[in-house]
């Protein structure tokens, strides 16, 4: 409770300051350094279950300075949640906090970085928007939690070409805050390229990685987003193989945005995968409104071939 009251405070007060940035935090003194947050609540009702969550709730303090820079973020997931149906209503405080990430990276020169610590794992273009108001749809595809790890917690390679981007991820530990990841890891290698050209992107990777309380898997991803004036085009693929589990598991969706107007979205997603408990095909439809570039408001319906279906409305912000 103490961060949130530290939170609220500190958004209270920032816009007073002429150091304070919406979307980008508070400058602290005259470094670069600075203290931001977000924050994300969603409705959701399912048949005769609905809920409402304060699903994120973030910490940020982050430097950029001139050949290195930091990042650090402490966030409290599902903070807040009430659960209610006809018969009864339930509320739970969650005020546990977690590293989500923790690293520090150091430009070599002109064409290579590189970044130690706990950082976003380089596998397609979903995973590396870890916060609710970036993503352009409340729920997020299977894609980033059954195939890979989201998270790595060790040292990252970069080296940028003319149009190419190369990433190298070595993990050879237990990762920080390790339960706070889709995996537990024991280690994590992998290595991914991103081909870039005036309005498109082509993003693959392979790695392999053993977890805790699993055995070892190796998995490779393929995505390619397009982007206009009107549009945004994006699909992603995912294959993974474990040792304990005889079938190949898999993901696939494709995802098409239209600029409707400006600050307002109209999206769509379809979606095919199989991880340990089920095959299944997913659609959803969503609609997302940006009055400035930092802050949310989006609405969507989540439907599936089992049957399944629920809506989805959330309101995200960063400060």
């Amino acid at each position: 409770m103490r961060i949130l009251v530290f939170l609220m405070v500190v958004v209270c007060f920032a816009f007073a300051d002429e150091r304070y940035v919406p979307g980008q935090g508070l400058k602290l003194d005259d470094v670069p350094v600075y203290l931001g947050g977000y924050l994300s609540a969603v409705g959701e009702a399912q048949g005769k279950k609905k809920q409402i969550v304060i699903d994120e709730l973030a910490l940020m303090l982050y430097g950029d300075f001139m050949r290195s820079g930091f990042m650090s973020e402490f966030e409290i997931k599902d903070f807040y949640t009430k659960s209610f149906n006809e018969k009864y209503e339930n509320e739970h405080v969650n005020t546990k906090i977690h590293i989500e990430r923790l690293y520090y990276s150091y430009d070599i020169d002109d064409e290579s970085e590189i970044v130690i610590g706990k950082f976003l794992t380089q596998a397609g273009f979903w995973n590396v928007l870890p916060i609710n108001v970036l993503r352009d749809t409340t729920s997020d595809p299977n894609f980033i939690e059954s195939i890979f790890p989201e998270m790595s917690t060790g040292l990252e390679y970069k080296h940028y070409f003319d149009t190419t981007t190369l990433y190298c991820t070595l993990q050879h530990n237990h990762g920080i805050d390790d339960q706070y990841n889709n995996f537990s890891l024991k280690h994590h290698y992998a290595v991914a390229l991103a081909w870039n050209a005036e309005d498109s992107v082509v993003k693959a990777s392979i790695g392999e990685f053993a977890q805790r309380n699993d055995g070892d898997s190796v998995y490779s991803t393929l995505g390619y987003m397009k982007e206009s004036s009107l549009w945004k085009f994006m699909i992603e693929a995912g294959v993974r193989k474990t040792d304990s589990f005889h079938k190949l598991m898999y993901d696939v969706y494709m995802q098409n945005l239209w600029h409707l107007h400006v600050c307002h979205d109209l999206i769509l997603r379809v979606e095919r995968f199989r991880d340990r408990t089920q095959s299944r095909s997913d659609a959803v439809f969503g609609y997302t409104y940006r009055p400035v570039p930092y802050m949310a408001f989006k609405g969507e319906l989540d439907v599936s071939d089992h049957g399944y279906g629920k809506v989805l409305c959330s309101f995200s912000i960063m400060f």
